[in-house]
C-alpha cells in the first residue's frame, strides 16, 4: 500500500533572525539577512529597532514590545547602550515575565534604569555608549535569555569582560546558539563551562550575506503530528537540514522511541511513523534544553494513551502563558495533571470527545500543541491567530494536511 504523503514548507528561523537583526545593530556588519523569518516576534522586533534608528537623542522614546519576550530582554541592554532616553511597556502578561536579573546586571554596570517595585513595567532607561561593562555573574535561572540579551549588545562597548553563570542552566543552546553566530561574526569569544570570556579586537566589519536556515522549533510539530496518526504516514520538509545549534532540532532523535522515523536529504527531511515500534507504556522527556517541545510532546503522549512523565519544566511558567496550566485547563476531562516543582506527570483519560473547542491562552505553542487533536475530531480555537507569533502560515499549511480540523 502507498503510504500517504505530504510536503510542507516550514517557515525559517525566528531565533537566528532576531539575533542577526540585533547583530546588524551591535556588530556592524553590512551582509544581507536573506530568507529573514516572518513571525510575528521577528516584525515587531525590526520595527522596534527601526524606532530605535529615527529616535531623537533629546526625546523620549517609547517602545510597546506587546508580548514578544525576545524583544523584551534583547532591547534592554542594546537600549542601555544607545545614546538616549527610553520608555519599555508590554502587555499585561510580559509583565509578568523574569526581567530583573537582567535589570541587576545593567545597573551594575552603570545604566539608569528606573522600574517598579512590583511588575515590569514601565522601564526607563537612560542610554549611555560610554558605559563599562565589569566581569559579571549572571543568573539565567528563569531565563537563558539574559545571557543572550548580554552577549549581544557586547560588541557596543569595546571592553574585555566575563560573563559567568551557572554551569548546570537550562536553555544553554539558546546561549550556544548565539555564541556561534557572534563568533561567525568575527568576535573573539571563549565559552567554557559555566563562564563566556569576550575580548574586543580590531577585525573589520563582516560583510558576507546570511542565509537563514529553517526552524526546527516550528517543524517539530510535524514529528508529533506523524507520531499521532492511527496508519503509516509520511511528511517532507523542504530546506530543513539536521542542526547543532538549533535547540529543538533533538526532536528528530528523540521522537525515534515515540515511533517516528527521521531520514535527511540534500533536499530536506523526510518524516515517517514506524508502525513495527511498540510504544514503551510510560513515556519520558526531558525539557531542560528544549523546553518548547513539552507541549507538543504533554499532547503527544495524551493523544498516544501512554502516560508520561516530563522532567525540566520548571521554566514553562515563563512563557507566553504558564503552559502546564494552560494545557490542563484546556486537557480537563481528557488528562490527568500532576506537577511537582520541576516535573510534570500526565496520564490520559478515557473520553468519547469527537469535537473540541480549546482556549489559546494567547500562546501560539499551545495553540499548534492542541492542534494535534484533530486526529481525533473537528478542533476549534477562540484565537487560532496566536500561532503568527512564530508560524504565521500554519492554518494554511495544517488544512491541506488536515482539512477535518473544521
Amino acid at each position: 500500500m502507498e503510504i500517504p504523503t505530504f510536503r510542507v514548507q516550514v517557515p525559517t528561523s525566528k531565533s537566528v533572525s532576531n539575533r542577526l537583526l540585533m547583530m546588524q545593530r551591535t556588530c556592524g556588519f553590512h551582509g544581507e539577512l536573506r530568507q529573514l523569518s516572518e513571525a510575528g516576534d521577528t516584525r515587531l522586533l525590526q520595527a522596534l529597532l527601526r524606532r530605535m534608528d529615527e529616535a531623537s537623542e533629546e526625546g523620549l522614546t517609547v517602545l510597546d514590545v506587546r508580548n514578544c519576550g525576545t524583544a523584551f530582554r534583547f532591547l534592554l541592554p542594546y537600549a542601555a547602550a544607545c545614546k538616549g532616553r527610553w520608555r519599555i511597556v508590554g502587555e499585561e502578561r510580559l509583565r509578568q515575565r523574569p526581567i530583573r536579573p537582567l535589570v541587576e546586571v545593567l545597573r551594575r554596570w552603570g545604566v539608569q534604569i528606573t522600574m517598579p517595585e512590583t511588575g515590569s513595567f514601565p522601564i526607563d532607561i537612560v542610554g549611555n555608549p560610554a558605559l563599562r561593562p565589569c566581569d559579571t555573574l549572571v543568573d539565567v535561572s528563569e531565563s537563558s535569555q539574559f545571557l543572550s540579551a548580554l552577549l549581544l549588545v557586547l560588541p557596543m562597548l569595546h571592553q574585555p569582560v566575563r560573563l559567568r553563570y551557572a554551569a548546570d542552566a537550562a536553555s544553554m543552546p539558546y546561549v550556544r546558539l548565539s555564541v556561534r553566530l557572534l563568533q561567525q561574526c568575527g568576535l573573539h569569544l571563549r565559552h567554557t563551562e559555566g563562564e563566556i570570556a569576550y575580548q574586543p579586537s580590531e577585525t573589520s566589519a563582516f560583510s558576507n550575506d546570511w542565509v537563514v536556515p529553517a526552524d526546527w522549533s516550528s517543524a517539530a510539530f510535524w514529528w508529533a503530528w506523524v507520531a499521532v496518526q492511527p496508519a503509516p504516514v509520511r511528511v517532507e520538509l523542504p530546506g530543513l537540514s539536521d542542526s547543532d545549534v538549533q535547540a529543538d532540532a533533538v526532536v528528530h532523535r528523540r521522537m525515534e522511541a515515540w515511533g517516528v522515523h527521521t531520514s535527511f536529504t540534500p533536499w530536506g527531511a523526510v518524516v515517517e511513523k514506524r508502525g513495527d515500534l511498540i510504544l514503551p507504556s510510560r513515556l519520558r522527556w526531558d525539557g531542560r534544553d528544549c523546553l518548547d517541545l513539552v507541549p507538543l510532546m504533554v499532547v503527544c503522549g495524551v493523544l498516544l494513551q501512554r502516560p508520561a512523565v516530563f522532567t525540566g519544566i520548571g521554566n514553562l511558567r515563563h512563557k507566553e502563558s504558564d503552559r502546564v496550566e494552560a494545557l490542563r485547563a484546556n486537557l480537563r476531562g481528557l488528562a490527568a495533571f500532576r506537577r511537582c516543582a520541576d516535573t510534570l506527570s500526565v496520564r490520559p483519560l478515557a473520553h468519547s470527545a469527537r469535537e473540541f473547542a480549546f482556549s489559546s491562552f494567547q500562546d501560539h505553542r499551545v495553540v499548534m500543541s492542541l492542534a494535534l487533536f484533530s486526529v481525533l475530531g473537528k478542533v476549534r480555537f477562540d484565537h487560532p491567530e496566536t500561532v503568527a507569533k512564530s508560524y504565521p502560515g500554519f492554518w494554511e499549511q495544517f488544512a491541506r494536511v488536515c482539512p477535518e480540523r473544521g
